[in-house]
């Protein structure tokens, strides 16, 4: 593998325009993220945690103990060190720049007899110990803390070359990496077929028939039909009929039922109970105009529901209707790397609450991350319904010695980056 020079066409994103830790949040960005910088921990091929950086000593209740691996090290050489991981919890918990600082705020960290002991305000997440570890001195606009198995030699629109690092003490499956931005799914076929590319990653439309493996990675991504000026029995009957529509012919088999957003992590028990009212007025169905597969969700959606007004919108116009409040139907998504990432789109003041959806009770149990309770909750007012699970297809041209497991690029193999 060594001197191997692939092409990694990645799409639904575009390339990150600046390549810092707290940059690279976009999807579709998370392999540039993961070939950067590396985690304490990683997660293996079962979504379970296992060393990297770190090896977690022990976990009980809001208390973690980290023990930092020997042979990692900067870009400049330097050991990464139990200072080092103390610094970034203290860092992130403080630095309200940080996207994901309302999940952090709180943390306390110190090291101890070598060992680095953590104090999380709540029990914590996957999430809190999946982050980029930072340098002890690293300040938001100091030089690029790489510590991943490559480094950028080349950074322009539209291209990114990465290099192997020599002091990278994992095997990584290549040593030099071209990644394309491709935006389009049919330019992504012509790629891939013309040679141009030995990865795909991204689309499930127009993948290549021929000379090419493909791979379907999980992501925890869903598409959603929310509601807006609906009243519940309306809803309910809106439920009843979406309900058990199988979605797959439209993208290719790459998607998965879902009746509940926790059905993602959570075994599923229950279906939404109701009786349901055929609307009184025709429903209009908003539906953002860019990506094939949501104008093919909402004609099978009209075809379920008989009669609904598909309104396709620029993004611009799109979130402007959104914001006035004044839709009926609208088809959206949102990706759930963690249960906490609900808070966004069920919490009274969410980022993406689009439906004026504001429940005590879901915010007392999205607080206390009582799951089940919310799963409860969720069920019982219905402020939205998932309709699928998206699957990322990665397309790998036969010859090349590599399997996905995830979107890393890090590993010769499904899980020899996590045990070496």
């Amino acid at each position: 593998m060594k001197g191997l020079l692939l092409s990694v066409v990645i799409a639904l994103s575009s390339l990150p325009t600046n390549l810092g830790p707290f940059h690279l949040t976009l999807e579709g960005q998370a392999p540039v993220l993961e070939m950067l910088y590396a985690s304490p921990l990683r997660l293996d091929a079962r979504g379970e945690m296992r060393p990297y950086v770190a090896r977690l000593v022990s976990l009980r209740g809001k208390r973690a103990v980290l023990e930092v691996v020997s042979g990692f090290s900067w870009e400049n050489g330097r050991p990464i060190t139990p200072e080092d991981l103390a610094f970034t919890y203290k860092f992130l918990s403080s630095y309200r720049a940080n996207p994901f600082y309302p999940y952090w705020k709180g943390i306390r960290a110190k090291v101890e007899g070598g060992k680095v002991i953590v104090k999380f305000p709540v029990r914590p997440e996957k999430y809190h110990f999946l982050f980029p570890v930072l340098p002890r001195n690293f300040r938001p606009n100091s030089e690029l803390p790489i510590s991943g198995p490559y480094r950028p030699v080349r950074f322009s629109p539209g291209i990114m070359v990465l290099e192997k690092r020599r002091q990278f003490p994992l095997r990584t499956a290549f040593g030099r990496i071209k990644l394309i931005e491709v935006k389009d799914p049919a330019v992504m076929k012509m790629k891939l077929e013309a040679g141009e590319a030995d990865i795909g990653v991204g689309f499930p439309f127009f993948l290549p028939s021929k000379g090419f493996r493909i791979y379907r990675i999980r992501r925890p991504f869903f598409v959603y039909l929310g509601f807006r000026n609906i009243p519940w029995e309306e809803r309910c009957w809106v439920a009843q009929r979406v309900e058990g529509l199988d979605f797959s012919s439209l993208t290719r088999g790459f998607s998965r039922p879902l009746i509940s957003p926790f059905q993602i992590w959570f075994p599923y028990k229950g279906r939404v109970q109701c009786r349901g009212r055929r609307p009184e007025k025709k429903l209009e169905l908003l539906v953002p105009s860019v990506g094939r597969e949501r104008l093919l969700v909402a004609q099978l959606l009209q075809q379920a529901l008989g009669g609904i007004r598909i309104l396709p919108l620029e993004k611009g116009i799109f979130l402007r209707r959104l914001r006035s409040g004044n839709f009926h139907l609208v088809l959206s998504a949102f990706s759930l790397d963690f249960p906490s990432d609900l808070r966004e789109i069920l919490s009274c003041n969410g980022a993406a609450n689009y439906f004026g959806y504001c429940s005590r009770e879901m915010e007392k149990a999205l607080e206390r991350r009582d799951w089940e309770r919310a799963h409860r909750i969720f069920l019982e007012e219905l402020p939205f319904i998932p309709l699928y699970q998206s699957q990322y297809p990665i397309a790998v041209k036969e010859g090349i010695n590599w399997k996905p497991f995830t979107l890393s690029f890090s590993s010769a193999s499904p899980f020899r980056s996590i045990v070496e």
